[in-house]
């Protein structure tokens, strides 16, 4: 089965339905000045209740020395680079953590900084996070020949907000490492409707299964 990783979680409820679909890892926004970021404390709480997933500590504004500490306090061993990261300091980043770098896609043509980029950074990210959520209209030509020959030669994750459908559109034409969802607000503390995910894991259990 493909490798899924849960975006953004902020509350147990979601942990927990992740865990039970055995999703490969679950990410927490920890960066200090993003909007509803999670504490180290928090994540190490839902860490007590979950097991199964990696964790992931997702940044996008914080410095590498802002990242290492909080990381750490929250005892995490995963990490997610934001678009805004600045990767001069990559290199300071132990080579212990295993690494995500996420890229925004704003257009719907290929650019070829990103390509670049993918190269660049080979030999230190670990997997790569496409993030086609932004653009609504449908996948240009251009971009699904591009996906196809990425997702051959590098590691990655492609996130957007499609539909069971779709996703499994995707997987079976990208083939890509992994595949990212995201959670949610709950609808009071402890209850929320998982149908639209719960379609999700059933067209990748259906593929896994073919």
């Amino acid at each position: 089965m493909i490798s899924v990783k849960a975006n953004a979680l902020s509350h147990l409820t979601d942990a927990r339905y992740f865990a039970s679909m055995e999703v490969d890892w679950i990410g927490f926004n920890l960066d200090p000045l993003a909007e509803n970021s999670s504490s180290p404390p928090f994540v190490k709480a839902i860490r007590e209740w979950i097991s199964g997933p990696t964790f992931v500590g997702e940044f996008n504004y914080a410095s590498v020395t802002e990242i290492l500490a909080i990381t750490e306090n929250a005892g995490l061993d995963a990490i997610q680079l934001g678009p805004l990261f600045d990767y001069n300091e990559l290199s300071s980043i132990p080579d212990s953590y295993t690494l995500f770098a996420e890229m925004r896609i704003d257009s719907n043509l290929p650019d070829s900084d990103l390509f670049t980029f993918l190269q660049q950074h080979a030999g230190k990210i670990n997997y790569y996070i496409l993030n086609f959520s932004h653009i609504t209209e449908p996948l240009s030509v251009l971009w699904k020949d591009a996906l196809v020959t990425l997702c051959q030669s590098y590691p990655i994750f492609i996130y957007c907000n499609g539909d069971a459908h779709q996703v499994a559109e995707y997987i079976q034409l990208f083939k890509p490492f992994g595949y990212c969802l995201s959670g949610g607000s709950e609808e009071k503390t402890g209850l929320k409707s998982f149908e639209e995910l719960d379609e999700i894991f059933e067209k990748l259990s259906d593929l896994a299964s073919k």
